[in-house]
């Protein structure tokens, strides 16, 4: 019988049913890994050291605050504007001893309507050890940091 099986191209029984499982099961964990694919730094606590290459996410509420990270790791700043208005968010001071901006990118918040408010990300990579700031200024490049409406400042030590 088994003989007639080998040659006939048909698998014995339950190999079959064996295969499937197994199937399911490296489907079932490529499922797994593409679903917990969580974004770098999300729900991340600002007052810890993050480890590896784990990004730390700082927003308008975080002005004035200090953050430590480590070598390697990325800071993403998020700042919300007005598209339409002319003002945009400025980096005035980033020591590039310390910090490399390594991405800048704006993206409409509400849909494409005109005037809607935008937000600008920037990531910035922690390069050396030690401690600098970054410091930011929101105006109209025409009108000159003078007549800045909005200051944003944060102190990062890297560990």
């Amino acid at each position: 019988m088994i003989k007639k099986h080998l040659n006939s191209g048909l698998a014995p029984k339950g190999l079959k049913e064996r295969y499937c499982l197994v199937l399911q099961l490296i489907l079932l964990c490529l499922a797994a890994c593409i679903l917990f694919q969580i974004p770098p730094g999300y729900g991340m606590n600002l007052n810890k050291g993050s480890v590896g290459n784990m990004t730390v996410i700082v927003r308008e509420k975080d002005a004035n605050r200090e953050i430590t990270v480590a070598r390697g790791e990325t800071v993403q700043i998020e700042l919300e504007g007005t598209g339409a208005a002319g003002y945009k968010w400025h980096i005035d001071k980033l020591d590039p001893e310390y910090l490399e901006l390594i991405a800048e990118e704006t993206k409409t918040i509400a849909g494409k309507k005109i005037g809607a408010p935008v937000m600008t990300y920037w990531k910035i990579m922690a390069l050396r050890k030690g401690h600098t700031e970054i410091l930011m200024h929101y105006y109209r490049p025409w009108e000159g940091q003078d007549k800045a409406l909005h200051t944003y400042r944060i102190k990062i030590n890297v560990n």
